[in-house]
């Protein structure tokens, strides 16, 4: 590992307890390889378990630790560091792990490469090692539900963005995958929904499952029990925030989350992120007032139907029911988001009204927040794609039509900030 490399960081720690060859390094260099190709990789052997908060620490200095993959014996109780034959040096659930992890990014993986480590106890699918490192890491992990018996093949790595891996249940690789994903879990921020959702949030559910399923080489059996945390935000994530806010007011279907399963699928891996379905002008501040409180809101995102005057929101087409720039209050809205970005994917929100081109609402907006992204031209869900999510980037081509056919060379959206000017 180099303090020179750009490229984001892995952790690959070896424990010292070794049995049947199955930490040969020769086996562990066939993943080693693959990480390589995009992550700056350190292979290192453990004795201790300061060992492994000593070793995350320091790769935490050099640069952005992305991922921490433990290879050891065990079972879903622990893994064994070292000890000989007793080993009496163990991961357990007694460990400090949300110290030892601090320094692996909020939205870093640990892999454990060992056998049984998420496997359930008495039919309790969260009373494992896996889960239970997940939960006080406050961190995702990866980990097998049953055996591993391929000794000789390592598991393999078939999706570097997403750093998933996969291991047969059988030898002729026919199986399904024995590796699952462990999300931690917030007790204080479940069962907080008191009313039905929208059918819309209900959509984006369904959304973001279906292309979830679609890419992922993990084990779904469990992985989306917790679905409805992307409708709310929670204080104990660590993650950053990121408020996605849906007007009710959609006439032909264009708000519809299903138009773009990508864009919502990664931004639910990538941030703590809430998607809700606004009725009303006073929800919308209330959203995002209690969305500031809830941690470090890095981006809000209102999505629906505009003009150069603002945005519908609910009920009859009227600026009754708009946020717009005849709002007296707009400055009290989002005087709780002022480290936030705002993004406004509304069609003409930046065009000129009555001609002047800075009389608009995204004007209007970047007076109060200083930076406000948005088209003076027709927007489409459909046709967002995402170039980068920290921070958050993206295109939208430019020169729609009533068709949306657009000229893709060039991104409609402009930063209006009137700080800088």
């Amino acid at each position: 590992m180099r303090d020179n490399d750009p490229r984001e960081k892995s952790l690959f720690l070896s424990m010292e307890y070794e049995l049947d060859g199955w930490l040969d390094p020769k086996y562990a260099s066939k993943v080693i390889n693959v990480i390589n190709k995009k992550f700056d990789v350190k292979y290192t052997v453990i004795k201790t378990y300061n060992d492994i908060c000593h070793e995350i620490s320091e790769a935490a200095k050099i640069g952005k630790l992305a991922h921490v993959i433990i290879d050891g014996h065990g079972n879903s109780d622990g893994m064994c560091i070292s000890g000989g034959s007793s080993c009496d040096n163990w991961i357990h659930e007694g460990r400090d792990f949300l110290n030892c992890f601090s320094g692996l990014d909020v939205s870093g993986k640990i892999v454990l490469l060992s056998p049984k480590a998420g496997e359930p106890q008495e039919d309790d699918l969260k009373n494992n090692i896996a889960q239970k490192i997940a939960t006080a890491a406050k961190r995702t992990v990866i980990a097998a539900t049953e055996k591993m018996i391929q000794i000789l093949n390592k598991p393999k790595i078939l999706n570097l963005d997403d750093f998933e891996i996969y291991l047969s249940t059988n030898l002729l690789f026919e199986g399904k995958n024995v590796f699952k994903i462990f999300h931690p879990i917030y007790e204080n921020c479940i069962n907080i929904f008191k009313n039905k959702i929208h059918a819309r949030e209900q959509l984006l559910l369904e959304t973001i499952k279906d292309e979830t399923l679609a890419k992922s080489y993990l084990n779904p059996s469990t992985e989306f029990e917790d679905l409805q945390d992307l409708l709310r935000l929670c204080d104990e994530d660590p993650r950053q925030k990121f408020l996605y806010l849906s007007m009710e007011a959609d006439h032909n279907g264009a708000l519809n989350p299903s138009s773009n399963p990508q864009l919502f699928e990664v931004l639910s891996k990538n941030y703590d992120f809430k998607y809700k379905v606004i009725k009303s002008y006073d929800e919308l501040c209330s959203e995002i007032r209690e969305a500031a409180r809830s941690g470090e809101l890095i981006n809000i995102v209102i999505n629906g139907h505009g003009n150069p005057g603002g945005i519908h929101i609910s009920g009859e087409n009227n600026w009754d029911n708009y946020i717009s720039i005849y709002k007296k209050d707009l400055a009290r809205c989002f005087k709780d988001a002022d480290l936030s970005k705002i993004t406004l994917f509304s069609c003409n929100v930046s065009a000129p009204l009555n001609g002047d081109v800075k009389n608009n609402f995204s004007n209007k907006l970047a007076e109060i927040k200083n930076e406000v992204k948005a088209s003076p031209e027709y927007f489409y869900l459909n046709k967002v794609k995402l170039t980068s999510i920290n921070p958050f980037e993206f295109t939208h081509p430019s020169q729609c039509d009533d068709k949306g056919r657009c000229k893709s060379d060039i991104n409609a959206f402009q930063i209006i900030d009137k700080k800088k000017k």
